[in-house]
């Protein structure tokens, strides 16, 4: 199969699904439309993609937070 698609040695469909699935989660896809385009049937499976996507996302969204919060809470010394 990978022969036939002529894509680069040392890939395979699993690989390529599954970095599908963690493309699409990162793009916010949720876990069941994740599972209608790869066509898992469970949803523990497509979780495990779903899951570390999540945590990136939630990790630069508390990031950007605490940095935003920080920014109004800056004092200027009048000078």
């Amino acid at each position: 199969m990978v022969q036939e698609a002529k894509l680069p040695a040392g890939l395979s469909p699993h690989g390529l699904r599954k970095a599908t699935c963690r493309r699409l989660a990162e793009a916010g896809c949720t876990a069941h439309e994740i599972m209608a385009i790869s066509g898992h049937t469970s949803l523990a499976e497509v979780t495990r993609y779903t899951v570390a996507a999540s945590r990136a996302k939630l990790a630069e969204r508390a990031i950007a937070s605490l940095l935003e919060t920080e920014k109004r809470n800056t004092i200027v010394n009048p000078d």
